[in-house]
C-alpha cells in the first residue's frame, strides 16, 4: 500500500459519508431519538465496504478497524477515551445546528500508523454531542512513497475509459508511452497492474451507488462503464462480492 492509494481511500471516505448523512432515514432518526436505527446503518454501510476493501486487496492485511459509538457531556470529558477526545476536539462543532447529522473526516499519523478516521455526529443540545466513527489503523511500515517518475500513471488512471474503442495498449501508445515500461511503472504506483487497479475503483465508485442511491443495478453498470448488468455481476463474483450484500440506503422507507 502507498501513499497514493491512502489519499483515494480517504476521498473514497469523505464523499460517502457526506452521502450517508444526507440519506433519508438520517433526518427522522434523530428527530426520534433513535440512535440504534443510525448506528446500525452506518454499522452495515462501513462493514460492507470494509469487507470489499479487504477482498480487493486495498486494505492490507495488516491494517484493522475500531469502532466508537457515544453520547457525551462537552461539560464532563474526563472518562472518554483518548481516541474520542481526540475526535471531539479535532471536529467544528461550533458550524452545526443542534440535531443535523454532519459527516466526521479525519486523517493522522500517531506512533507505528496511519489514522483514517471517518463517521457522523451530531449535537443534541448545548451540552450534549453524538458521535459514530470508524478508526482505521494502517501500520506505517506498509506504506510507501509514490516515485516521480512514475506519477504519470495517476493521471492515465484519471483519463482512462473502456469506452474507448481501442485496447488499453493502444491507448497507451496512443498518448506516447512503451507499454512494456507504462505497464513497470503501474506496478510501482498502484501495487498492481493499471486494468486491475482501475477496474477495482470502478467497483468502488458501483458499490457507493448502491448504497447511496435509488438507481437500478443496470443502471449502476451504465453509469460505472461496465458493458452491462451481467458484466458488473461477474466482475464482483469473480472478487467473491455478492452484489445483494451490499445495503441499499438509499432505497430503506423512512420513519413518519
Amino acid at each position: 500500500m502507498n501513499f497514493y492509494t491512502i489519499s483515494l481511500l480517504d476521498d473514497l471516505a469523505g464523499r460517502n459519508i457526506s452521502k450517508f448523512c444526507n440519506l433519508n432515514f438520517v433526518k427522522p432518526a434523530v428527530l426520534f431519538s433513535d440512535q440504534l436505527e443510525l448506528s446500525m446503518r452506518l454499522q452495515s454501510i462501513v462493514d460492507s465496504f470494509y469487507a470489499i476493501l479487504k477482498k480487493l486487496d486495498i486494505i492490507p492485511n495488516e491494517a484493522f478497524k475500531k469502532e466508537y459509538v457515544c453520547s457525551f457531556d462537552f461539560t464532563d470529558l474526563n472518562d472518554y477515551d483518548p481516541t474520542v477526545l481526540d475526535v471531539i476536539a479535532k471536529t467544528n462543532w461550533k458550524a452545526q445546528a443542534y440535531k443535523d447529522v454532519f459527516p466526521v473526516h479525519h486523517r493522522y499519523t500517531e506512533g507505528d500508523s496511519m489514522h483514517l478516521v471517518v463517521g457522523i455526529a451530531y449535537l443534541e443540545d448545548i451540552r450534549n454531542g453524538y458521535l459514530h466513527f470508524v478508526d482505521l489503523f494502517v501500520p506505517k511500515h506498509v506504506l510507501q512513497d509514490v516515485p516521480s517518475d512514475v506519477s504519470y500513471i495517476k493521471d492515465l488512471l484519471k483519463s482512462y475509459n473502456q469506452g474507448f474503442k481501442q485496447t488499453l495498449q493502444n491507448y497507451i501508445e496512443s498518448e506516447g508511452y512503451i507499454y512494456e515500461h507504462f505497464q513497470r511503472d503501474s506496478k510501482i504506483c498502484l501495487g498492481d497492474s493499471f486494468y486491475r487497479f482501475w477496474l477495482k475503483i470502478k467497483m468502488l465508485e458501483a458499490v457507493s451507488d448502491i448504497a447511496f442511491t435509488t438507481l437500478s443495478l443496470k443502471e449502476i453498470a451504465f453509469k460505472n462503464n461496465f458493458s452491462d448488468y451481467e458484466n458488473m455481476h461477474k466482475v464482483f463474483v469473480r472478487n467473491g462480492i455478492r452484489l445483494g450484500d451490499i445495503p441499499r440506503l438509499a432505497k430503506l422507507k423512512v420513519r413518519k
